[in-house]
């Protein structure tokens, strides 16, 4: 198999609007996007001032109701 060196390339382009929902408090980089109009958002963060089992339960239950309006042929 033949490697290459990807060099530097532009960040793909796309029409989608986004809403940045998490910044980090320190450094203020994103961690968390919606993607509007769509049934979709990110996160990337670990929970910092009291991690425990529930810390993402809101992230969770807001998946959850997207799935449930998708099968009901709804979006969320």
């Amino acid at each position: 198999m033949r490697r290459t060196q990807a060099g530097p390339r532009a960040p793909p382009q796309h029409d989608a609007d986004v809403v940045v929902r998490y910044v980090n408090a320190n450094d203020r980089t994103v961690e968390g996007l919606d993607l509007v109009g769509r049934p979709a958002f990110t996160v990337q963060f670990h929970p910092e001032a009291c991690p425990g089992p529930h810390d993402a339960a809101p992230l969770f239950e807001r998946f959850r109701q997207m799935v449930d309006a998708h099968l009901r042929g709804g979006v969320a």
